[in-house]
C-alpha cells in the first residue's frame, strides 16, 4: 500500500510492528523481504513518487569536511531515494575481503563481521537489483578477459562494475509494494524525531 502523508490528518497515528525510516536502496530492500509477511511494516520517505524541487531542497547544506559534490546534487530526496535517473547508474560490486580488513593505514578500518557473514545475503540483494546469482564468479572471469588493460601484477588491478537492469528500484518495485497488504509506504513523511 502507498499513501501520502500529506493526505493524513494532521493527528493521524499509524501502528507497525517495524519501521523502516527511508525509501531508498536499503529501505525497498528490507520492505521486500516482508511482503507477505504477518508483520505490519512501514516505510517512511520523505519525497514523493517523482522529483520535487521543494522536497529535494531539504538536502541543502554546508559541508566543513574534505571537499565534495554539494549536498542536495549528490543525494536524492525521492522514493527510490539516489537509485532514481539523477542518482547512480545502477553500478554495483561485490564487496571484497579487502573492505572487511583492518589496515593499519587507513583510519577506522576493519569491519566486526566478515565477507562470508554477509554471504547469505547477497543472492536476495543480487535479485532485487536484477543481477545474476554468480556476480563476482562473473566479474572475475571479465577481469582476466579481452579488453581488459594489461596491468600484470602488482597494486593494480581490472576490476569490471557491473550495471544493475532495474537501476531505478522505485520504477522496479513501486506496483508490487502498492498491492502488499503488509507493507505500508508512507511518502512525504520527514522523520522529525524518534521517542525510545
Amino acid at each position: 500500500m502507498i499513501d501520502d502523508a500529506k493526505s493524513l490528518s494532521p493527528d493521524a497515528v499509524t501502528d507497525a510492528d517495524i519501521l523502516i525510516i527511508g525509501g531508498g536502496a536499503a529501505g525497498i530492500s528490507l520492505a521486500m523481504n516482508f511482503l507477505n509477511s504477518p508483520l505490519k511494516v512501514v516505510v517512511l520517505e520523505s519525497g514523493g513518487l517523482t522529483y520535487e524541487r521543494e522536497t529535494q531542497s531539504l538536502y541543502r547544506g554546508r559541508n566543513v569536511g574534505l571537499r565534495y559534490e554539494p549536498l542536495d546534487l549528490c543525494r536524492v530526496r525521492v522514493f527510490g531515494g539516489s537509485t532514481d535517473r539523477r542518482g547512480w547508474a545502477g553500478w554495483c560490486k561485490v564487496f571484497s575481503e579487502l573492505e572487511f580488513a583492518k589496515r593499519d593505514w587507513v583510519q577506522l578500518s576493519g569491519w566486526p563481521i566478515s565477507k562470508q557473514d554477509l554471504a547469505p545475503y547477497y543472492e536476495k540483494a543480487l535479485a532485487t537489483v536484477a543481477l545474476p546469482r554468480d556476480l563476482e564468479k562473473s566479474t572475475e572471469t571479465e577481469a582476466a578477459g579481452p579488453g581488459c588493460l594489461p596491468l600484470g601484477s602488482g597494486d593494480c588491478v581490472n576490476e569490471p562494475i557491473p550495471l544493475s537492469t532495474l537501476p531505478h528500484l522505485s520504477e522496479a518495485w513501486t506496483e508490487t509494494l502498492r498491492a502488499s497488504q503488509s507493507v505500508r509506504v508512507i511518502l512525504h513523511a520527514n522523520v522529525v524525531g524518534i521517542e525510545t
